[in-house]
Order: C-alpha cells, then sequence, then structure tokens
C-alpha cells in the first residue's frame, strides 16, 4: 500500500516502513465455484503460491515443505507474518515489527 504521512513520520508512499498503512491493503479476486465474501483474516503475498498451488493445482503436500504462507481462505489465527522487500525483512505479529536487515 501507499502511505500519505499518516503516522507523522514523513512516510510517504510504499517501501518505507512497515505501518498498517503500507501493509494493511485490500484484495480482490474472483474465485470461479467460491461465493462471495469479506475476509477481514491477516494475509501475505507468501499466501498466494499456497492457495493457487492447493487450490487449482490440487497440490497436497503440506505447505510449510515449501513456504512460509499458507492458504488464502484459512481464516485461523496466525502467530507472526512474514513482510519485506530486496533489503530487508520485517516478522510482524499483533504486538511488535522487527525488521531483519
Amino acid at each position: 500500500g501507499s502511505e500519505f504521512n499518516e503516522t507523522n513520520t514523513n512516510s510517504w508512499g510504499a517501501n518505507s516502513n512497515y505501518s498498517r498503512y503500507q501493509l494493511q491493503v485490500p484484495m480482490v479476486i474472483h474465485w470461479p465455484g467460491m461465493l462471495a465474501g469479506e475476509f477481514n483474516h491477516s494475509t501475505s503475498h507468501l499466501d498466494l503460491s499456497v492457495t493457487l498451488l492447493q487450490d487449482m493445482l490440487g497440490v497436497s503436500s503440506n505447505p510449510y515443505d515449501y513456504s512460509s504462507g499458507r492458504n488464502l481462505f484459512d481464516e485461523s489465527r496466525r502467530r507472526w507474518i512474514l513482510a519485506g522487500d530486496t533489503r530487508e525483512l520485517a516478522l510482524i505479529t499483533s504486538s511488535q515489527t522487527t525488521v531483519i536487515d
């Protein structure tokens, strides 16, 4: 997402920090065979590959064998989410964000 200095830390645009304004962005999916609905649970870009492999390609391997993601439609609570870019990674929990550079 893009931030417009909502945190009052002179953060503008994308890839400048890990605030909710940059991480909590909407995603719209049209998925044949699924009823329309709204999901409000936390997800990661890493979840997209797991979802495609499981739901479109029928892969039955445990996602933990090949990814840190999980199925996008899995609404169970997560202990952490992984985010990042080419420079660093961030481990995000409900109470803190740890940046690893």
